[in-house]
């Protein structure tokens, strides 16, 4: 005898892996049909399944991660997926929307191939989207991605290159801050060839970075820069500020004479200018896998 599918429920099973995400995170699981069917759990362990049981009738639901953001819960990257009742689906939520989720990526050791060099993501600078580029992963670490900025940040000499780049350390969010590793290098200090310890979470690519050659020995280095991948034709290296044309712009390193400083000029090759010179400024930084 037929009968009316309707009035039949019962409870689906949604098996969320969450071997990208981090102990503390929220899991939703949340009906786009019905305002009122939201499932929320914690990850106690990473890479320990989170199961939902929903009583949920042949239903389209939202599976993500909630982070709160500025004192709202907002719910971040995520899958779509229809279930039925007496189903189980196996879900594994990636996130690649979010610095925090490419993090989670990095930390599963997941980064080769779920993404790739010149992949963008944005962050949050002051109170504005500001985005980053996949310059490379396992650059000088075995799981490591190493993000440059897709503009310039601002303009200045070299001098205040410390400064710019503790300045713009401090806009980023916190939520994405707390992502970036402190990169412990030894760069060229102003217009010598004296080297200065290098402790910054933000700093400006190197020559080397940049060109793939350099004025300094990397036995004079703790970690020797190697060329970023996005940065291997002329073309690649032109940046600009938001909306404007290819400017000049600083590289970290000194050019060996007093007084002076490596840059990089609008046609992508490298020059030598006094450093008190206002040309623009790149900061980049370091995702590193915590294990």
């Amino acid at each position: 005898m037929a009968y009316d599918d309707t009035k039949w429920g019962g409870f689906a099973k949604i098996i969320v892996d969450t071997s990208t995400l981090t102990a503390g995170d929220t899991v939703r699981v949340r009906s786009m049909t019905d305002a009122n069917a939201i499932y929320d759990k914690t990850v106690v362990t990473a890479g320990t399944p989170i199961l939902f049981e929903t009583e949920i009738f042949k239903d389209y639901v939202k599976i993500c991660t909630v982070q709160d953001i500025g004192g709202v819960a907002t719910e971040i990257g995520g899958v779509y997926k229809t279930v039925d009742y007496g189903q189980t689906l196996f879900v594994q939520i990636i996130d690649k929307t979010t610095l925090r989720g490419w993090k989670d990526i990095v930390n599963s050791h997941s980064e080769s191939s779920l993404l790739a060099t010149g992949d963008e993501v944005d962050i949050t600078v002051g109170t504005s989207p500001w985005t980053m580029i996949n310059a490379g992963m396992g650059i000088y670490h075995a799981h490591d991605i190493l993000l440059v900025s897709k503009y310039l940040y601002t303009t200045g000499s070299r001098t205040n290159g410390n400064s710019f780049d503790s300045t713009f350390y401090a806009a980023i969010a916190q939520i994405d801050r707390e992502c970036i590793t402190i990169r412990t290098q030894q760069t060229e200090a102003s217009g010598s060839s004296n080297l200065e310890t290098n402790n910054r979470y933000v700093w400006s690519p190197s020559e080397k970075e940049v060109s793939g050659s350099g004025r300094i020995a990397d036995s004079q280095y703790t970690q020797p820069p190697v060329q970023l991948p996005i940065f291997t034709t002329q073309a690649q290296r032109l940046k600009s500020l938001v909306g404007g044309s290819a400017r000049e712009w600083w590289t970290c390193d000194g050019s060996g004479n007093s007084g002076s400083g490596l840059y990089v000029t609008t046609s992508g090759t490298i020059g030598a200018k006094s450093q008190n010179d206002s040309l623009g400024l790149l900061p980049c930084f370091w995702l590193v896998a915590d294990a």
